[in-house]
């Protein structure tokens, strides 16, 4: 084999590798930062889950968790999150379902 051959057939195989790896890479990727903003949420003592059915966030914060202060920590987290997206540009969109309890939040927190 010629040195040129070599090096085409190498550049298609890395080529057709990184296509087949990309799928588990963004999984990897998006689960590392939905569980880092899960935790963030659950240290503020809220609750966030993935609703496998729907695709859309589910957040719960009751009592002490649904303070302005804590709603000011907790929304740029939120915002970092992706809403959609596949392979081939956007996809269907994600929703954040909010249930807020025994809050003490002012108007300020709830327009925040």
């Amino acid at each position: 084999m010629t040195r040129r051959v070599v090096v085409l057939t190498a550049g298609v195989v890395l080529s057709v590798g990184c296509l087949l790896a990309s799928p588990l890479i963004i999984y990897h990727l998006r689960q590392t930062q939905f569980d880092r903003t899960r935790e963030f949420v659950e240290s503020h003592g809220g609750f966030m889950m993935f609703d496998m059915v729907d695709g859309n966030y589910m957040l719960d914060l009751h009592g002490n968790a649904a303070s302005d202060e804590n709603i000011l920590a907790i929304v740029p987290q939120l915002s970092q999150l992706p809403t959609g997206f596949t392979l081939l540009g956007p996809g269907e969109s994600r929703l954040f379902y909010v249930s807020i309890r025994d809050s003490t939040m002012t108007d300020a927190g709830i327009d925040s």
